[in-house]
């Protein structure tokens, strides 16, 4: 009886093994241009998923297919968007997109609690990064300090990466990350 339980064993192993899948297909020649599908998006919205998707790459790798489906209603002033990317390596990612111009008119700038410390990151980036540490109707205490880092030198107006350290008046810190490009 022991053999055959060995065989049993033996013959469901090889089963598994061979059921493994194998990972991602790498494309020998990537063409130039990346295969773009847009669908209901405005072309600049369109555009902005094919310069960010080239952007984020994997090393040695580049877009080859780029798919921009509209989630919620897309006009030249607002809308949410799916984007799927397909690169060279066999890799595929998938992330969301919005959009939202600001209303013609006087509109009144966002006021920060306290002034941010930047470092490494543009002023006007790191204004723009801090505004996210304003307290909102968490209950949380007043901000003390904002500290914006850059951590993937050089962050410039058009691209970076970073942390932000938010310090409140009970000195309790709140962290975290931030990526922008345009």
């Amino acid at each position: 009886m022991a053999p055959v339980r060995w065989l049993v064993v033996a013959s469901f192993a090889l089963l598994v093994g061979a059921c493994t899948l194998p990972g991602p297909t790498p494309i020998a020649n990537p063409p130039a241009q990346p295969l773009v599908d847009c669908v209901g998006v405005p072309p600049d919205i369109c555009q902005g998923a094919i310069r960010d998707a080239r952007l984020n790459a994997p090393a040695g790798s580049v877009p080859v297919r780029v798919q921009v489906r509209c989630t919620q209603v897309c006009l030249p002033a607002s809308g949410q968007t799916q984007i799927d990317v397909q690169y060279s390596d066999g890799t595929t990612t998938t992330f969301g997109s919005s959009w939202e111009q600001a209303v013609p008119g006087n509109q009144p700038q966002p006021v920060l609690p306290v002034q941010p410390t930047c470092v490494g990151v543009p002023p006007e980036r790191c204004r723009e990064t801090a505004l996210g540490a304003a307290p909102g109707e968490d209950g949380r205490p007043a901000v003390l300090s904002i500290v914006v880092t850059c951590t993937k030198p050089p962050c410039t107006e058009v691209a970076g990466d970073g942390d932000m350290v938010v310090t409140f008046a009970d000195r309790t810190t709140a962290e975290s990350s931030w990526s922008y490009r345009n």
